[in-house]
């Protein structure tokens, strides 16, 4: 090699060393400003998210197979809907996914690069949580923490375009540098290794329905690429019908396995039960980790002396000592018991304060003997302690109808004497208040008012079916029958009966939101527009009978009017 060729070399060399020095400090900035950008608190082990929601050891075996299954298929991308109503376990399950997925190896070679791509859980308690505004930024930082050898092309990326950090960039645009170009580069340095995995948990927390619809049709165009890893996506929400409708868009389609969690009903599948026996067991495994971690973190709570304590000079630990469960039941056996000798002597008092019949004067005719024959005197005034309640002897019961053909019990529209007043105001002390919607037969028992509009018959459908939501400990479905009909019907039989047909009609359609509502779109008006229309399709199924009028069903009348 020539001398002029060595020192152009040289030169080269030391052009490029120099422009690496020139980057480095940029890329270095690039960096912090991404790390700045992403939403680390929605990170599925975020410490703002504590207490972590996460599936006992034991619990939701059956789910948590199926779920690991789907996520090692390594033939095509995947995403997977696991949806469900409030309160079923979805967060739980995204978590103990997401915790299981960190714990595995891309390749046994490796410390660092896990399955675990990204996660983002949404929430509306944060500004950044609830939107998408920074989604793909979030997920790319992960992406380079997770794999470093890809650290430098995302920061030469943002470096190119810093606009693509702003939250109003387009999603697609953000799609595709920060999560279509990282997952190209990973598959040329990642050769036959496990899919990867990203979990994005309560899509329903996303405050904004169009750019939640942007996403999913973004994250589906994305895993439809050919020349990227096998990436699956598990993401969870509630089952609301603009989460149901971009789900069923033609391009997310192919890609979706759906897993509706159900809380009965047929057409749930046996993985996914969660009332059958092996709720039951996750319920009783949920019980006694809760205790027992009650129990080691408030050891002396329920006991006033030390442990060690339990001997004393005079006896005093006895007396000190925490109240045994035996000794809590005799204790309210000895409250009943009290409490029934003291109703028994109010019933006594009662039946000495009842009324006889007046005695006939010459002065006003007798009234006729059955519209007096509840009323009766049989125990002396004076009987009683209060000389409040202690009548003048001599003047007699009068009573002057207001109205001749009056049955009804002593009221207003008589007038009495003072020693009748005396009487009366007793009784009504003493008597249960008459029956009305605030004080009903069996008291304590109730449901509540629907609300207004779509959320109706959600509300109907979880009141038949969750014991917290209506008034008395069980659910309308379980409610013995006393508690909705004779005296009740009108009070709680016509409620829950609305509650009855919506629910079953429900489950007729295999508890699908969207069915449901494609078949009755009267929902969106409230509770009761729903009834009438489930019931004119009942009626046309001929599951029921119409009510018809004492002049005939109203087809007939019509057809004779003719």
């Amino acid at each position: 090699m020539s001398e002029e060729q060595c020192l152009f070399s040289s030169l080269l060399f030391l052009s490029r060393f120099l422009n690496f020095l020139t980057v480095l400090p940029s890329f270095e900035g690039t960096w912090a400003r991404l790390s700045q950008v992403a939403v680390k608190g929605a990170q599925y082990n975020s410490p703002e998210r504590q207490p972590h929601p996460k599936c006992l050891e034991g619990t939701r075996v059956d789910l948590l197979k199926y779920i690991h299954r789907l996520l090692d298929e390594e033939k095509k991308n995947q995403i997977i809907w696991l949806h469900g109503t409030a309160g079923v376990g979805k967060s739980s399950v995204a978590f103990t996914v997401a915790e299981r997925m960190k714990g595995l190896k891309v390749t046994e070679e490796t410390n660092v690069e896990k399955r675990l791509a990204g996660t983002f859980f949404f929430s509306r308690k944060h500004t950044k949580h609830c939107t998408t505004g920074y989604f793909f930024a979030t997920l790319a930082y992960q992406l380079a923490n997770n794999f470093p050898s890809i650290r430098k092309d995302v920061n030469k990326v943002i470096h190119d375009n810093p606009a693509l950090l702003d939250s109003d960039t387009p999603l697609c645009d953000q799609m595709e540098a920060f999560f279509l170009k990282p997952l190209r580069w990973l598959r040329s340095r990642l050769r036959e290794c496990p899919p990867l995995t990203f979990v994005i948990n309560a899509l329903d927390e996303c405050t904004s329905e169009p750019d939640l619809t942007d996403l999913i049709l973004s994250l589906a165009r994305a895993l439809r690429e050919p020349d990227l890893l096998v990436t699956h996506i598990l993401l969870t929400s509630r089952s609301e019908l603009h989460i149901c409708k971009a789900f069923q868009n033609k391009e997310v389609q192919p890609l979706l396995c759906e897993i509706p969690v159900k809380t009965s009903g047929e057409g749930a599948a046996t993985i996914i039960s969660l009332d059958g026996a092996d709720v039951d067991k996750d319920i009783y495994i949920f019980l006694q980790h809760s205790f027992t971690e009650l129990a080691s973190r408030h050891r002396d709570a329920l006991c006033p002396i030390p442990r060690e304590g339990d001997k004393s000079f005079n006896g005093d630990h006895i007396l000190t000592a925490p109240v045994t469960a035996a000794e809590t039941r005799e204790l309210k056996l000895s409250f009943d018991r009290e409490l029934t000798r003291l109703s028994g002597k109010v019933e006594e008092v009662l039946d000495k304060l009842t009324l006889t019949p007046p005695v006939s004067s010459s002065s006003s005719p007798s009234p006729p003997p059955s519209q007096f024959s509840q009323l009766s005197i049989s125990t002396p005034i004076p009987s009683l302690p209060s000389p409040l309640l202690s009548p003048p002897p001599a003047q007699p019961l009068q009573l002057t109808p207001s109205h001749e053909a009056s049955h009804e019990p002593l009221s207003g529209s008589y007038t009495t004497s003072s020693a009748t007043h005396n009487v009366l105001a007793v009784n009504s002390q003493l008597s249960p208040a008459p029956l009305n919607k605030k004080n009903t037969p069996i008291p304590g028992i109730g449901i509540p008012d629907l609300p207004r509009g779509l959320e109706a018959w959600r509300a109907a459908v979880k009141q038949w079916e969750d014991p917290s939501a209506s008034i008395g400990g069980k659910a309308l479905k379980d409610w013995p029958e006393e508690w909705y009909t004779g005296p009740m019907r009108t009070i709680t039989g016509v409620k829950r009966n609305i509650r009855k047909v919506i629910a079953t009609e429900f489950y007729r359609l295999h508890g699908d939101d969207r069915v449901f509502l494609e078949e009755y779109p009267e929902a969106n008006c409230g509770a009761k527009p729903l009834f009438d229309a489930i019931q004119r399709k009942r009626e046309g199924r001929g599951e029921i009978t119409g009510r018809a009028s004492k002049n005939g069903r109203p087809e007939v009348r019509a057809s004779a009017s003719r």
